[in-house]
């Protein structure tokens, strides 16, 4: 009995001294009130499939000077939904940048006149913000959890 009491014990204390899980919304917390605002009212999120590699010269869509190859128009319902709820555990699981950035994702939505941009590399674990093309404070960290879905997302529009 004493053996269970104590074990008891020592599981709640783990529990208690374990961090907590990131709630819903933590993450979207670390970004730009403008850009939540743009993430969540915008009428149309793209995801986009960038060029590892800056580009060289003028080239027709871009994104922090990465070409992009493919896009994904995510409107209003469970794609795009899952992607912003999948972006917001990125960063709220993101605890470190590396210091390469070789970005293939970004995601662009327009809002008030305005286009806001995340160029991200999960290699890297790195999320830069543009608005209106130019680049909007310092790099955030973001997991890698959100990549096979935005990577699947992208393959699946253009089907």
């Amino acid at each position: 009995m004493r053996g269970l009491v104590i074990s008891s014990f020592v599981l709640v204390a783990v529990a208690l001294s374990a961090p907590a899980a990131p709630k819903a919304g933590d993450g979207l917390k670390k970004l730009p009130a403008e850009f939540r605002t743009a993430l969540e009212k915008a009428e149309v999120l793209e995801l986009l499939s960038v060029q590892p590699e800056k580009a060289e010269g003028k080239v027709d869509d871009a994104v922090g000077g990465f070409a992009v190859r493919k896009k994904a128009k995510l409107k209003a319902g469970d794609t795009r939904e899952i992607a912003l709820i999948l972006l917001d555990e990125g960063l709220a699981e993101g605890t470190a940048l590396a210091k390469c950035f070789t970005p293939r994702h970004a995601i662009r939505v327009a809002h008030d006149k305005k286009t806001y941009e995340l160029l991200i590399c999960f290699e890297c674990s790195q999320v830069h913000l543009f608005e209106d093309g130019k680049p909007v404070g310092d790099p955030l960290p973001i997991s890698k959890s959100p990549e096979d879905t935005y990577t699947r997302t992208i393959r699946n529009a253009l089907k």
